[in-house]
């Protein structure tokens, strides 16, 4: 892949980092995320999700930067030059798994979800391997393919968001009062939730030497390329919570672990009797792009870790690894604790390996190119 990249035609565009960014952050979260975050901060969660999307957008400011300093690199070439071959490769081994984590979770929540709500007597391998093989066939393409899918199915955002203010016909906007009930501690709470939900960013971190502008040495115009990606999937966030906690009452949120969905269901007409059953499809593709993304991370990782220049040939087996572990038995307790567990572990690499190249690459000024 990287051979593909000598050619200045085969960086990412900037409108295809756009939707990149957009499609990697937007997955399974979305739909039980006005749940999620009002277990934390009640009614007070949307406030949660702007201090989540502020706290993401410096992060991502402070990756733009640490690029700046580091040209034509990804956080695996910065962490060799940094820290050493041996702590370098122990970092990449743990973004593997970081990565291949996030997608058994992703793939394990997303069965219980259509097993739920769509194939209760469906084979959880039916589902599981129906997704995986579109993924790796689409993943095993170089990264311009898989971003221009991107920008392809990135329409289905229209009809989420027209779908979705179909609820605006019975909602209640003093649901939403006192604001600041839940306290500041609770919000703060809520945040740490709601910044799970933003997950997917990190991908910058090893697609930025692929950028156009960034071989153009134009890192400003990267910033807000990203940033406005980021500011989408925060009113995104924001339009859903507030609207899932202006249609229903706090107590009725309580027993609704997918409000957007059970919205929707709550709507009929002459044309369609069950809206629900095409949203869910259309999320269905939100969902395999997220996947695809992270696979993609874990796969090209992966092939770092082995100093191999192609990441094809490792994707089916990242694949059929996510594969066979996503079928350890779990019920929902096990699962909200493995999902706790990402929340506190991505934090790690989101979040603490960056920062500490990036305090780095400031520190030791003579070992930058």
């Amino acid at each position: 892949m990287e051979k593909e990249m000598n050619n200045k035609k085969s960086y990412l565009t900037q409108r295809q980092l756009l939707f990149l960014m957009i499609q990697a952050q937007i997955g399974v979260g979305i739909l039980s995320l006005p749940y999620s975050v009002l277990q934390k901060a009640s009614t007070d969660g949307w406030i949660s999700i702007i201090i989540a999307g502020i706290f993401v957008q410096i992060l991502l400011i402070i990756y733009i930067y640490m690029f700046k300093l580091n040209k034509g690199l990804n956080i695996y070439d910065i962490g060799q030059k940094y820290l050493g071959n041996l702590i370098a490769y122990v970092v990449k081994v743990g973004y593997f798994l970081y990565f291949t984590y996030t997608c058994i979770i992703m793939l394990v929540i997303f069965t219980n979800f259509m097993n739920i709500w769509l194939f209760p007597f469906t084979p959880r391998l039916v589902i599981n391997f129906s997704l995986i093989v579109v993924c790796v066939y689409l993943v095993r393409e170089s990264l311009i393919t898989i971003a221009r899918f991107f920008v392809l199915t990135s329409i289905i955002f229209i009809f989420f968001i027209i779908t979705t203010v179909m609820a605006y016909t019975n909602v209640h906007l003093l649901y939403l009062f006192p604001i600041g009930q839940a306290g500041i501690k609770n919000i703060f709470m809520g945040s740490f939730e709601s910044t799970i939900a933003f997950l997917g960013f990190e991908i910058l971190l090893v697609v930025h030497p692929f950028i156009q502008q960034a071989a153009d040495k134009k890192a400003n115009t990267t910033l807000k390329t990203v940033s406005l990606a980021h500011l989408f999937i925060v009113f995104l966030y924001l339009f859903v919570v507030i609207t899932s906690y202006t249609f229903f009452s706090p107590d009725e949120l309580m027993l609704v672990p997918y409000p957007t969905v059970y919205m929707l269901k709550a709507f009929t007409s002459t044309v369609i009797d069950r809206i629900d059953i095409i949203f869910i499809p259309l999320w269905c593709i939100a969902v395999m792009t997220s996947f695809m993304s992270y696979l993609y991370l874990a796969s090209f990782t992966l092939a770092k870790c082995f100093k191999n220049k192609e990441h094809r040939r490792f994707v089916p087996i990242t694949g059929g690894v996510i594969l066979l572990l996503s079928f350890i038995p779990m019920n929902n307790l096990l699962i909200t604790k493995l999902s706790n567990i990402l929340g506190i572990v991505s934090m790690i690499f989101i979040g603490i390996i960056p920062i500490i190249l990036f305090l780095c690459s400031i520190i030791w000024k003579e070992r930058r190119d």
